[in-house]
């Protein structure tokens, strides 16, 4: 059963969020560059044959590719297919002969579907295990399969290593720094609201994209005392809980200037929201991601602005180190791929090239 919203809807304070670190249990890609020199050489030559074409193995494996996928692919945003299908087809274009299988469930479920993933997976013994880290049981079921050492591991939609896995690694983490993207929204605010505003915030579900999108902003913004926070709140990681979010804070904050969302689902939610009560185009609101739903919602004049992935990267990254693998060739510890700031006054012209770019593989709807 969904539940409404986490933590009952419980108002946090920026003060205590802005002295909470998302580091604590990971490095940052600058902080493990600076530990492992060697990575970063390795991880700008696996970023040029994703912008090049694909370079066939001379000599393809003996077997199928065994690769299981476990992702939380059932939402709004769209980047889950998009990874997935720009992935095969650049196994494709490599060569590679595999047999894939994908789980895919819903962000917003508990974990006894992901552990029933999990335990079918592991059962087939697959070369790969392509999956997400966010929550704690995502974490416990990991480290039981890096324990056990028989099938290599890529984690998506992360791009900061943790601390406790240096000895037992994944093999890559892969996806879009969820800082830096971060990083690129404040600023934009910052610049937009130099006069005194105030914005509220909705999280995704509590863990680590909570932490690295949303604690991130919150310190960010602390940069800029014009700009205060009023009231946070998580969601239960879906536009329907996000709509329910965001009409407490219109109710409870009725001064806003701006929305912080997490996410896509969490962005459409706080458009419903706006909608209902008539204030679109009075209190912005930010993507994050820059998906076709996202994009739309750009061009229709409902959302104000998003960082956006170059989506298709990732799937090639996951790709292309799996050739290396096979091969013998080192594979670095991090892939972070590239982002555009997309606006409501950027060019339908530059957006048309932007996904052009982003979706070559998955496609432009």
């Amino acid at each position: 059963m969904l539940r409404l919203l986490t933590c009952a809807l419980c108002c946090l304070s920026w003060i205590g969020l802005a002295t909470a670190s998302p580091s604590a249990e990971h490095l940052s890609p600058d902080e493990y560059y600076q530990a492992h020199p060697e990575q970063q050489a390795l991880s700008q030559a696996l970023a040029a044959e994703v912008r090049a074409n694909p370079v066939p193995l001379a000599k393809q494996p003996a077997e199928a590719i065994r690769i299981s996928v476990i992702y939380p692919g059932l939402q709004a945003s769209d980047y889950w297919r998009r990874n997935l299908a720009a992935f095969e087809q650049r196994l494709q274009a490599l060569q590679l002969p595999y047999e894939l299988e994908v789980f895919n469930s819903s962000p917003s479920e508990s974990g006894h579907q992901e552990a029933e993933f999990f335990s079918r997976t592991l059962a087939k013994r697959p070369h790969y295990l392509i999956t997400t880290l966010d929550t704690p049981s995502q974490k416990r079921m990991i480290e039981f399969v890096l324990a056990r050492g028989s099938t290599q591991v890529i984690l998506q939609n992360i791009t900061t290593p943790l601390k406790v896995w240096q000895e037992r690694s994944p093999l890559i983490y892969v996806g879009f720094d969820h800082a830096q993207g971060t990083r690129m929204l404040a600023d934009y605010f910052s610049q937009h609201f130099q006069q005194k505003a105030q914005y509220g915030l909705l999280y995704w579900s509590p863990g680590y994209v909570s932490e690295a999108c949303g604690d991130s902003f919150i310190r960010y913004m602390a940069e800029f005392p014009q700009v205060k926070l009023t009231q946070a709140y998580y969601t239960d990681a879906n536009r329907q809980s996000s709509y329910t979010a965001a009409k407490k804070l219109l109710a409870e904050s009725p001064d806003l200037s701006f929305i912080y969302a997490c996410a896509t689902d969490v962005a459409l939610g706080a458009l419903d929201a706006l909608q209902e009560a008539g204030r679109l185009g009075q209190v912005q609101v930010n993507g994050w991601g820059g998906g076709a739903a996202e994009l739309e919602a750009i061009s229709q004049g409902r959302l104000d602005v998003t960082v956006m992935r170059m989506n298709d990267d990732t799937g090639v990254a996951m790709a292309e180190a799996i050739r290396r693998d096979i091969s013998g060739q080192p594979v670095p510890r991090i892939y972070s791929g590239d982002f555009e700031l997309v606006t409501r006054q950027t060019s339908a012209d530059k957006i048309q090239a932007l996904k052009e770019h982003a979706f070559r593989y998955s496609g432009m709807n």
